[in-house]
């Protein structure tokens, strides 16, 4: 049976993040049990339409999420769906406490775009499997919180600690995997890149 994938991806004043929905769209033609659809709407998040689906993929700021889209993508992972949010998924204001617990975190800085190193912390686990440590340059995302109940699969030094730049977690019935990478072309065309975005999306499909 067909996994349906959702990618709502929507371009703000910095980032060009429908370009990354397109690539992924192209990225997941290689998985044969996968089919995707793509808004630009974060209203479908409140839809019925989202409950057809099996994974959302956020490419967005969510900025000002209303309540109806907030009680939506939470229920949509509690009751058993994924959630795979990158770069600035977690760029939001204070309000939706429900959707910033569910992602993990929320954004508050990164200092200057630039190069660094990313360090895998778990090579065993499937989204991260066969990835040495890599170096790209982007935006070093720092968060206001350590992601509670989530398993950290990769960090990056800043401000004199590891932040994290990749983890997973269940949440009620379903996964949520947050990667902070994403801001530009440098890392959408970076082969690590790409490659934890497709074993992300198999360790959604299995349970």
């Amino acid at each position: 049976m067909a996994v349906k994938v959702l990618i709502l991806s929507k371009n703000d004043r910095y980032h060009l993040l429908e370009e990354l929905g397109s690539k992924i769209l192209d990225w997941l033609k290689e998985l044969e049990e996968v089919r995707t659809e793509v808004s630009h709407d974060k209203g479908i998040l409140a839809s019925r339409e989202l409950d057809t689906c099996d994974i959302c993929i956020l490419c967005t700021t969510m900025g000002d999420l209303t309540a109806e889209q907030e009680e939506g993508i939470v229920e949509f992972v509690e009751d058993g769906k994924n959630l795979f949010g990158i770069h600035s998924a977690t760029v939001i204001n204070e309000e939706p406490k429900r959707y910033i617990s569910l992602i993990g975190g929320r954004f508050t800085h990164h200092p200057p775009r630039h190069e660094f190193q990313v360090r895998i912390e778990d090579k065993g686990h499937p989204i991260t499997g066969g990835i040495e440590d890599f170096k790209v340059t982007d935006e070093l995302y720092i968060l206001d919180r350590a992601p509670e109940g989530a398993h950290i699969l990769a960090t990056a030094l800043c401000e004199g600690k590891a932040q994290p730049l990749l983890y997973a977690k269940r949440v009620g019935k379903g996964k949520v995997l947050y990667n902070a990478l994403g801001h530009d072309q440098a890392t959408y065309n970076h082969p690590i890149f790409r490659r934890l975005v497709i074993q992300g999306i198999q360790w959604m499909i299995s349970r």
